[in-house]
């Protein structure tokens, strides 16, 4: 469920910065 969780994750970063920085700290 990682590569699934990703495509979201980055696609709402655009909207979100911090949500991707904190998406990314918990996927990397």
């Amino acid at each position: 469920m990682t590569e699934q969780a990703k495509v979201p994750a980055i696609r709402f970063a655009g909207f979100t910065d911090p949500w991707e920085q904190r998406k990314l700290g918990e996927i990397a």
